[in-house]
């Protein structure tokens, strides 16, 4: 972020300082416009819901990715949008979801950290029906969404992080009744339940 006196840059958006405001400027019907910060909000909050209309709509969108970026290409600004009201708001420890949940579900945006610990007691049940080797390697990739969010969870180098791969890696996701992609589907799930 680079800031100028009353000008800050933020995810490739330019934030005007005035007083006790900011606003953002924007391209509106081909011209720049500055817009309160509390209004855009609200512009994402109104067109957030009609993509998706309840948290459960929120959430079914965020733990598949093609489905995400379809939602975030349909806000304004696509996903940098959510970044800076992320970055205006203070949450970097969130994951954009939370930030979303927040801001169009009134749901108190939690952070990765805070989701991650909740995962192990709130999913105990869950976890308790998986075979025993399943169980480490699941709370290894929680740690993974603390780290850096639902992204983390979708690379191709998951099972190569030292965390899972001590906790048996993905050895100890094969030959179980859900195929480790499954698992890890619905580990995304619970991390994001209420």
């Amino acid at each position: 972020m680079r800031s100028l006196p009353g000008l800050i840059r933020v995810e490739g958006f330019e934030v005007q300082v005035y007083g006790n405001g900011r606003a953002i400027l924007v391209e509106e019907g081909g011209r720049e416009a500055l817009v309160p910060v509390e209004e855009y909000e609200q512009r994402l909050a109104v067109c957030l819901t009609e993509e998706a209309p309840t948290l459960a709509d929120l959430r079914q969108h965020w733990i598949w990715p093609d489905r995400r970026r379809e939602l975030l290409d349909k806000l304004p600004g696509d996903g940098a949008a959510v970044r800076l009201v992320r970055v205006l708001r203070e949450q970097d420890e969130c994951d954009l979801y939370d930030v979303l949940a927040e801001l169009g579900y009134g749901v108190v945006a939690r952070s990765r950290a805070e989701r991650a610990a909740a995962f192990s007691y709130k999913q105990r049940r869950w976890l308790k029906g998986l075979p025993g080797r399943a169980v480490p390697v699941l709370r290894a990739v929680a740690l993974q969404f603390e780290r850096g969010g639902i992204e983390e969870l979708e690379t191709p180098h998951l099972f190569d992080v030292e965390e899972v791969v001590q906790a048996g890696g993905l050895n100890a996701l094969l030959g179980l009744p859900l195929p480790p992609d499954k698992l890890i589907q619905e580990t995304k799930a619970r991390l994001l339940a209420p």
